[in-house]
C-alpha cells in the first residue's frame, strides 16, 4: 500500500476518534497498521490506537508500542506519564491559553 494511501487511512481514522466513532476509527487504524512500513507512522498509528483504549493495559501496551517505533513521540510520552501518574493534567500548560 502506497504512503499516501496510509496517510489517507490515518486521517479517516483520527476524523472518526474526533468524531466519536470509535469502531470506525480502530478499522482505520488497524488497516494502517497491518501494511504500514514506516517508523514515525507506525508511532503515530500506535497513538491513536491508544487514544481509542478504554482499557489501561490496552492504553499503556499502544502507547508502549508507539514508543518501540518513535522514543522521542512527544504525545505517547506525555500520556504515558499521565498514565503512571508522574504528570498531572492539570500540570500542562496550554500553549493556546494567555496567562494574564
Amino acid at each position: 500500500m502506497s504512503e499516501a494511501r496510509l496517510r489517507s487511512l490515518m486521517l479517516s481514522g483520527i476524523t472518526a476518534l474526533k468524531t466519536g466513532e470509535l469502531n470506525s476509527a480502530r478499522n482505520y487504524f488497524e488497516r494502517a497498521l497491518y501494511t504500514a512500513r514506516d517508523h514515525d507512522l507506525l508511532a503515530d498509528l500506535w497513538f491513536y490506537m491508544s487514544e481509542i483504549e478504554s482499557d489501561e493495559a490496552k492504553k499503556r501496551n499502544a502507547l508502549d508500542e508507539a514508543l518501540s517505533y518513535r522514543m522521542t513521540h512527544a504525545r505517547a510520552r506525555r500520556s504515558l506519564a499521565i498514565l503512571n501518574g508522574t504528570l498531572k493534567v492539570g500540570e500542562i500548560v496550554d500553549s493556546n491559553t494567555i496567562i494574564a
